[in-house]
């Protein structure tokens, strides 16, 4: 009965050897935030009336077969009118191709403070307060926008701006389960998400996401093997 329970330990410990996966890989999406360009998207107000806000998203769409947990997403801003402000936002649901105004649950971002008259390629980091999960077949939009106005006006030159990417390039998604995404591109509101256009303007981002591991079972052939294994084993002992 010892040389049978050693021998069905060792099958055992030879089928987990098969079916196991790393539990999640990371998946990168970026174009180099990091960048002393001094271009970008405005995130504001004119004049403080909150009905004129401006908005900037990025969208991704998981495949069928794409599960995600948030990890993290980074930027590079800037601030010129000489007073602290936050960035906020959160991750957005689709509605109709464009972000809608219900956050995921547990979405929203941890606000983010840019000093007064901050240099170009100042570096935030975006968290939510708990895990989100990005479910398959579905998209998501990563909205941010700012309180930050121009009190002279509809002069948005000297706010909070979003960065452009070093090089204008945009963004590229690498690391193990990046095929299962599938990058939206950029959307701006100037209405405080009343309408929403497609942007070309490549604003520097980096979105951090842990993919879910698919545990394949095994092909018959390999238990087959396995189990023949464990018989041989056992048949060796036995003549022992």
């Amino acid at each position: 009965m010892t040389n049978l329970t050693a021998s069905l330990r060792l099958c055992g410990v030879l089928l987990l050897s098969a079916l196991w996966l790393p539990a999640h890989a990371q998946v990168t999406i970026s174009n180099n935030p990091a960048t002393a360009n001094v271009q970008g998207t405005v995130l504001g107000n004119s004049a403080g009336v909150l009905a004129d806000r401006y908005w900037k998203a990025y969208g991704i769409t998981t495949s069928a077969s794409g599960t995600f947990d948030f990890t993290s997403l980074q930027i590079a801003a800037e601030n010129e009118d000489g007073a602290a402000h936050t960035i906020t936002g959160g991750i957005y649901t689709n509605s109709a191709g464009n972000p809608s105004s219900t956050l995921v649950p547990g979405g929203a971002f941890g606000s983010q403070l840019i000093g007064a008259s901050a240099p170009p390629a100042t570096l935030l980091t975006f968290t939510t307060a708990g895990i989100v999960t990005l479910v398959p077949s579905t998209t998501y939009w990563f909205v941010l926008t700012s309180e930050a106005y121009n009190a002279g006006g509809t002069n948005f030159q000297n706010v909070v701006r979003w960065d452009i990417s070093t090089g204008s390039v945009l963004p590229s998604a690498t690391g193990a389960g990046a095929g299962d995404v599938i990058l939206e591109g950029y959307r701006f509101s100037e209405n405080n998400r009343t309408s929403w256009t497609g942007s070309i303007l490549p604003n520097g981002l980096t979105i951090q996401l842990a993919a879910h591991a698919t545990t394949a079972a095994p092909e018959p052939t390999s238990v087959a093997f396995l189990a023949l294994g464990g018989t041989l084993v056992l048949a060796r002992r036995r003549r022992a």
